[in-house]
């Protein structure tokens, strides 16, 4: 049996499975505390806010994240978006490519 205590309170654990052999995929954590421009790469990109809410403009899309909330976008959605937090947010990206 495996016992522990977690020492700073709560965690968040994100997992990212892909099959190896269809695709790959890469996962960048960014600690946001003013409007970040980030570049996408792969044909889907999954946003998830943790720790805050972030308002992503991605091409002709406005979306507001809460906590915990999840975009998908794929590539014809947009290469680039900006992340603003609302006061200090971290946020995952999870970029997907196929083949």
């Amino acid at each position: 049996a495996v016992d522990s205590t977690l020492t700073d309170g709560a965690i968040d654990d994100l997992n990212v499975m892909t099959r190896r052999s269809r695709c790959r995929h890469r996962v960048t954590r960014h600690g946001l505390t003013a409007p970040t421009r980030l570049a996408l790469s792969g044909e889907i990109a999954v946003l998830i806010a943790i720790c805050g809410g972030v308002e992503i403009a991605a091409g002709s899309h406005l979306v507001m994240l809460g906590p915990k909330d999840t975009l998908v976008l794929d590539a014809d959605d947009a290469t680039t978006l900006t992340a603003t937090p609302q006061g200090t947010a971290d946020l995952f990206v999870v970029e997907i490519a196929f083949g």
